[in-house]
């Protein structure tokens, strides 16, 4: 019978063994990037892992108290001699009986699936490559070219390539504090997310959390002193504005202004300025007037949040950054490597990062219906095994087949194909079991029948032009007289000559 003691047990057993597992990790040193990865990202999940155990076990102490209390009692047995120890013979005995009905039972061991196989290990690097853009080369590289798409349609923002704005991307300070509105308050989240992100997924026994803490306690006490780079001029506005530490007396709410002294409001009061304003919240009325107040107040409560938001991102993009240093000096030298390769260079270098994925993902290898090639219209392949362009295809006239019965019925894509086969085996050896032999006169003959025609063709105007040439002979007699070859071999038999 599960009980809570034991369920209890399970997970202070439970513990000892993520304690142990994370041990061994630690005892094992990473020669490599790859390996310091997957173990910082083993020892992150393992204590995770632990977290979440030891969080559900102390629930049980808290929340279950009278429930255990209750358990022990029922153990323990009433106080009388005769029934002390009638619960704990009745569980003894329901142990036994299953040790009798499951002899030789091997016990569970909670820590079986901590035993890091070659399974596990290779489902673990899948997780961690999965993670990665192949721009960011397993957390080599920075990826930040969609943010600086964003930098570039920015207003007020001066405009660099992506080379550049690696090397300044976190010089945020340079912008004017005017220009930095909702699309700037977007971006500078984008960039604040993703390094935060990048942080989380290259280094995850990082404490992103403690930097967070450390950047916010130190940007409110500057923010209240007004020295955020870049954010003094409007630090001192939203001062002017600040009545929660300021006197409440020296606040002007029509013009929504805070004075820090007597003299200076008094004066203000009896300007022209702070007159005009009067008379016309005057004129429009008192209650609208107040609703408007109050909105005004509340819209400038809300910048002052959006405009600290603002600012509070830039910094931690700036902390990020400093943590982020060698990441981002390898990417910026990945950048000018790439800007120098040749194309050739770039296609053994996709080649090569394409063997090493096939080696973790058995989906992506070669053959794989992933690398299924999309041909619906079955055009040839070209050299690099993708099908060819569709003009090309039909500039060659691939489109067009033609069939040798000469050659057994054998299809032929494209003109120059078709002409190509006539000096071929094939076509030769056709020809030869029809008693012909092959020249250029039998070229664009496909038939077997035009082929005989041809030959018996070739065969009477060789005959004729044998004739022809008897008949041109001529021979010549003693006295001049000129013949024939047939006629001078007949006058000269019968004696004539």
């Amino acid at each position: 019978m599960q009980s809570l003691l034991e369920d209890q047990r399970r997970a202070h057993e439970e513990l000892e063994c993520i304690e142990d597992a994370i041990v061994a990790e630690f005892a094992t040193e990473p020669r490599t990037y790859g390996d310091r990865l997957f173990h910082d990202h083993r020892i992150k999940s393992l204590l995770d892992r632990a977290a979440r155990r030891a969080d559900r076990a102390s629930q049980t102490y808290a929340d279950l108290a009278g429930t255990l209390e209750a358990e022990i009692s029922t153990i323990r047995g009433s106080p009388g001699p005769e029934d002390a120890f009638t619960e704990f013979y009745s569980r003894l005995r329901e142990v036994k009986e299953r040790h009798r009905q499951h002899p030789g039972q091997v016990p569970e061991y909670v820590g079986a699936d901590l035993v890091m196989n070659e399974d596990r290990r290779l489902h673990l690097l899948q997780e961690i490559r999965s993670q990665f853009s192949g721009e960011e080369a397993n957390g080599r590289f920075l990826d930040m070219h969609t943010l600086h798409d964003q930098m570039m349609n920015l207003h007020g923002v001066k405009k660099v390539d992506y080379l550049h704005y690696l090397d300044a991307f976190d010089r945020l300070d340079t912008i004017s504090a005017s220009e930095k509105g909702e699309s700037y308050a977007k971006y500078v989240k984008g960039v604040r997310e993703y390094l935060e992100s990048f942080l989380q997924r290259t280094q995850p026994l990082l404490d992103t959390q403690e930097i967070q803490e450390e950047v916010e306690a130190s940007f409110t006490d500057r923010w209240a002193a007004g020295t955020v780079p870049g954010w003094e001029k409007v630090c001192e506005e939203l001062s002017h504005q600040d009545t929660s530490s300021s006197d409440p007396s020296l606040y002007c709410t029509p013009c929504k202004k805070q004075f820090a002294k007597q003299t200076v409001f008094d004066s203000h009061v009896a300007s022209k300025k702070h007159k005009r304003v009067v008379n016309a919240i005057a004129a429009e009325g008192g209650q609208e007037a107040k609703k408007k107040i109050f909105k005004a107040k509340a819209e400038a409560e809300t910048d002052k949040l959006k405009k600290r938001d603002i600012a509070l991102n830039e910094a931690l993009v700036q902390r990020y950054a400093q943590v982020l240093t060698p990441q981002r000096e390898a990417t910026k030298a990945n950048v000018e490597r790439k800007q120098v390769l040749t194309e050739a260079e770039r296609q053994a270098e996709i080649a090569e990062m394409e063997a090493a994925d096939a080696a973790i993902f058995p989906e992506r290898r070669a053959g794989g219906d992933s690398d299924a090639i999309y041909n619906p219209l079955k055009l040839p392949l070209g050299w690099d095994g993708k099908p060819i362009p569709y003009w090309l295809y039909r500039l060659h006239g691939l489109s067009v087949d033609y069939t040798c019965e000469i050659c057994g019925g054998h299809s032929y894509q494209g003109r120059k194909a078709f002409e190509k086969h006539f000096q071929e085996h094939r076509h030769s050896n056709g020809l030869r079991c029809l008693g012909i032999t092959n020249s250029r006169t039998y070229h664009d003959i496909t038939s077997i029948e035009d082929a005989k025609t041809m030959q018996e063709k070739l065969r009477r105007q060789k005959r004729s032009e044998g004739q022809m040439d008897d008949a041109a002979e001529e021979f010549e007699d003693a006295a001049g007289n000129v013949f024939s070859r047939k006629t001078y071999q007949d006058l000269k038999r019968q004696g004539l000559l």
